[in-house]
């Protein structure tokens, strides 16, 4: 027989991971292995950067956001807060006005973009959600490549999924991630998760 049932029981007085939530990274003991657990959150109000400290480089993490912006703008990734041109990507785009399609791309740039062309521009209005998985380069640290899923709605307005890839490739050990507004600011709740491994 190869079968295997088990119960896990989980009572009200049971801790997974840290119970209150800030930008820096907070774990506890005693954690599931294998699962994605929230390590920080935060819930920013006319913001027009948002930073995650204390990453660490050997682990995966999931940034999930969900915001209104004030004015048309995009919603840009950095990390450790580099604004040099360490940064390549490409997003590709569906809408819903009869199946529209975009795509851009850089070789070069100062930021990650997770969305392609003119869906980028998205009013106060619309929602603007997404989420970016992310892993720094076991062999080298100061490399991180990701990739994002990302739906908004444009002034028209039209439904667009969005589809990026990105790779960073700084000169330090990635320790932050930065969700910055290209122009005005946000409001809303973005969270990080970090997939829980066993120990070595």
């Amino acid at each position: 027989d190869t079968s295997f049932s088990d119960s896990v029981y989980i009572t009200a007085t049971s801790t997974i991971g840290p119970q209150s939530w800030g930008t820096a990274v907070t774990k506890t003991s005693g954690t599931f292995n294998n699962m994605w657990m929230v390590v920080a959150s935060t819930n920013p109000s006319a913001q027009s950067d948002t930073t995650f400290t204390g990453l660490t480089a050997d682990r995966r993490y999931r940034l999930t956001w969900s915001f209104i912006k004030n004015t048309a703008g995009q919603i840009y990734i950095r990390f450790n807060s580099d604004v040099g041109s360490n940064y390549k990507w490409v997003a590709s785009a569906v809408n819903t006005n009869g199946g529209a399609t975009s795509f851009t791309a850089s070789n070069s740039a100062t930021f990650c973009q997770t969305v392609a062309g003119a869906p980028a521009l998205t009013a106060n209005t619309n929602q603007d959600e997404g989420e970016f998985v992310f892993v720094p380069r076991p062999s080298d640290t100061t490399i991180v490549s990701g990739h994002a899923q990302h739906t908004i709605e444009d002034g028209n307005p039209f439904l667009w999924t969005n589809q990026s890839a990105c790779k960073y490739d700084g000169s330090s050990a990635v320790t932050s991630i930065n969700l910055v507004a290209s122009a005005g600011t946000y409001t809303g709740f973005v969270y990080l998760e970090e997939m829980i491994v066993p120990n070595p």
